[in-house]
C-alpha cells in the first residue's frame, strides 16, 4: 500500500469517527427525528420505546466514534475487522427494517451509501497494507 492510499484511509477513518460521534449524539437528542429521516412509521403508542432503543443504539455510535478519533493514524487491524464486521450486519439487519417498516429516504439511503464505502475503504486498508499493525 503507498503512503499516499495509507493516509487517505485513515483520514476515512478519523472522518467516521466525527461523523459517529455527531450522528450518536443527534440520535440521543432528536429520536424521533431520526427515525422519521428512515421513513420508518412507528405507532404513537410505541413512539418513546423506539426513542430509547434508538438512543441505546447511539451511545455505542459515540463510542465508536471516541475509538475511531483517538486511533488515528494507526488503526488497530482488529478495530477494523470489527468494523467491518459491523458494516455487514448493520446493513444485513438495516435492509430488512427499511423494507419491511420504512422506505427508502435520503436519509436511509445515505445511511446505506456510507456504511458500503466504509466497509470498502476497510478491505482496501485490510486488503493491501503491507504495514504490519497491531
Amino acid at each position: 500500500m503507498t503512503n499516499k492510499l495509507y493516509d487517505i484511509c485513515t483520514t476515512v477513518f478519523y472522518l467516521e469517527g466525527w461523523l459517529l460521534v455527531a450522528t450518536g449524539i443527534f440520535m440521543t437528542f432528536f429520536p424521533a427525528m431520526t427515525i422519521q429521516m428512515f421513513g420508518i412509521d412507528v405507532p404513537a403508542d410505541s413512539e418513546k420505546l423506539a426513542g430509547y432503543f434508538l438512543q441505546q443504539f447511539s451511545v455505542m455510535c459515540i463510542l465508536m466514534g471516541y475509538v475511531g478519533v483517538r486511533s488515528h493514524p494507526t488503526v488497530p487491524r482488529t478495530t477494523l475487522e470489527a468494523c467491518l464486521l459491523a458494516d455487514f450486519l448493520y446493513v444485513a439487519v438495516f435492509m430488512p427494517c427499511i423494507q419491511t417498516y420504512g422506505r427508502w429516504t435520503p436519509g436511509s439511503i445515505f445511511s446505506v451509501g456510507i456504511t458500503l464505502f466504509l466497509a470498502s475503504v476497510r478491505i482496501v486498508h485490510l486488503t493491501f497494507n503491507k504495514q504490519k499493525i497491531k
